[in-house]
């Protein structure tokens, strides 16, 4: 993705856009690379990082759900 679609899709300026991506890449939340036919722009992709915290939290949040689905009986659980 590129900054002018985010700031597009969110609907936020241009410089909002870019103090975001700041923060995020400080963090080591995103990457921004040389866009691969366009030399004036940039793409933006989630980090090992990102992915790796996604991954964390979500299957924390799934272990959770499915603690409570299995003390469920079938008819509760339909």
């Amino acid at each position: 993705m590129t900054p002018v679609t985010l700031s597009r899709y969110l609907g936020i300026t241009s410089a909002s856009t870019t103090a975001l991506l700041d923060r995020l890449e400080k963090s080591g939340h995103i990457l921004r690379t040389p866009h691969p036919r366009d030399r004036r722009s940039i793409v933006i992709t989630s980090s090992a990082k990102s992915d790796d915290e996604v991954r964390h939290t979500l299957a924390a949040m799934h272990d959770r759900m499915m603690a409570v689905v299995r003390d469920m009986s079938a008819d509760d659980r339909a």
